[in-house]
């Protein structure tokens, strides 16, 4: 009864003023126990509404303008020699019978359509059979009926009419821009049988960007944030199975990877393969993944051998966001760096020296990510590197750029001395030494 009140109250503005009241005397007369008379105010208060979906709905292309005349005519209030509930009941059923020449009214679905009798008898029963037993769990599932399908119902159908409300509401000659659209969507459950949520959401996505709304995926998670279960399972189900719409969620908010990507298969195909060749935003995508555990240790040393690699090889540079950095930081990315490609036995190796050279832009942007003050490795590397055969133009790089900084020059040296080491000479000296072995290479 509670989630009927509080159905009721959300959805006010949808729901005819009469059967409001209706429903309201209905719940009053349940929390006294009064069980008769709440099932009956129930029960009219659905068909007043019902009534009203008829009478101020447009006129169905099923029929033409004498016969939706005539329709409208046994559903007046005017006239007290026509019984206005009995024919709503009527018009109902219309079509139920799919051997019947007469089109449906109203669009709902079938297994609503067909419960109306029951309720309908149970309303007689209870206004003329007085030992009949009825029970507040008889209103209750007229309430849950009542909640499940009403505003679906509707005579071009309860999610045409959601569509058409959007419409109105995106055309910016008619709302004005920016203007929030939580109220609508929250009306999905009421109006859109689950089973055509994913054409439903298409449509207005396709009406949106008639009227130039372009935030597909925005708009998408909103949806995904407004929605209640089962229908925000549905939608999760839709987005995980469309690997473009998934992709476009995910450009847009990296951190629904751990919403929207669950399978252990699923998470390495994108960590291995779709962050380098779909995504633009694809190292943030994998960074949240790595802040939640979904990658073992294994997984990053395979992850960060692929983003070193493919920086060096191109010679391009490491320009990721500050967050992105300092969490890859954390995981290991910038040690691998140093062990690999910032290292003695890899830098003085003559067969390596030439391809250094033209990666300097890679070299410079992982150093500049490095601190000399906190990282012991990192400043052993500079002087084993640059105190042996170096790759020349990584050299020049370092002493005009790093060493530039007056700033770093003194903290380098610093830490230097402190860890017992000697400056390299090629780093200190005012002029860039010639290096045969470089320069033959």
């Amino acid at each position: 009864m509670e989630n009927f009140e509080k159905w009721l109250v959300e959805n006010k503005n949808q729901i005819n003023p009469a059967a409001y009241g209706l429903f309201e005397d209905s719940l009053r007369c349940m929390k006294f126990d009064i069980v008769r008379p709440a099932y009956l105010m129930a029960y009219q208060g659905m068909i007043r509404h019902i009534r009203d979906v008829i009478v101020f709905g447009e006129r169905p292309n099923a029929f033409n303008e004498p016969a939706w005349s005539a329709i409208l005519r046994d559903l007046t209030l005017d006239n007290p020699d026509v019984k206005w509930d009995d024919n709503t009941y009527d018009k109902i059923r219309q079509g139920a019978d799919r051997s019947s020449r007469h089109p449906k009214v109203l669009n709902m679905p079938d297994e609503a359509r067909n419960k109306f009798p029951y309720w309908r008898e149970l309303r007689n029963v209870c206004a003329h059979n007085k030992e009949y037993i009825l029970l507040k769990a008889h209103t209750i599932t007229l309430y849950a009926f009542i909640e499940q399908f009403i505003l679906r119902m509707s005579v071009e159908g309860g999610l045409q009419t959601l569509l058409n409300q959007l419409d109105e509401f995106y055309n910016p000659v008619l709302t004005p821009p920016g203007k929030d659209d939580t109220e609508l969507l929250k009306r999905i459950p009421s109006m859109v049988e689950i089973g055509e949520l994913k054409p439903f959401l298409v449509d207005v996505a396709t009406i949106r960007k008639k009227y130039h709304v372009r935030d597909f995926a925005a708009f998408f998670l909103k949806c995904y944030d407004t929605l209640t279960e089962p229908y925000k399972d549905e939608l999760k189900r839709i987005i995980e199975g469309d690997e473009v719409l998934l992709g476009k969620v995910l450009e847009y908010d990296p951190e629904r990877v751990l919403t929207f990507v669950n399978s252990p298969e699923k998470i390495r195909k994108i960590w291995l393969h779709d962050s380098f060749t779909m995504f633009f935003k694809g190292s943030s995508i994998v960074a949240h993944l790595m802040e939640a555990g979904k990658l073992s240790e294994s997984d990053k040393e395979e992850y960060f051998d692929k983003v070193l690699s493919r920086l060096y090889q191109f010679g391009n540079s490491w320009n990721e966001d500050d967050w992105v950095t300092e969490v890859f930081k954390r995981h290991g990315l910038l040690k691998k760096f140093l062990n690999e490609y910032f290292d003695v036995s890899f830098t003085g190796n003559t067969n390596n020296m030439s391809k250094i050279c033209h990666s300097v832009s890679f070299y410079a942007s992982m150093m500049n990510c490095l601190d000399v003050e906190s990282d012991d490795v990192y400043v052993r590397h500079i002087v084993e590197v640059f105190g042996g055969p170096y790759p020349y133009t990584l050299r020049d790089w370092f002493k005009g750029n790093m060493m530039s900084d007056n700033e770093f020059a003194t903290k380098l040296r610093q830490r230097v001395s402190e860890l017992g080491l000697e400056m390299p000479k090629s780093i200190e000296t005012a002029e860039i030494e010639d290096d045969e072995v470089e320069r033959k290479d």
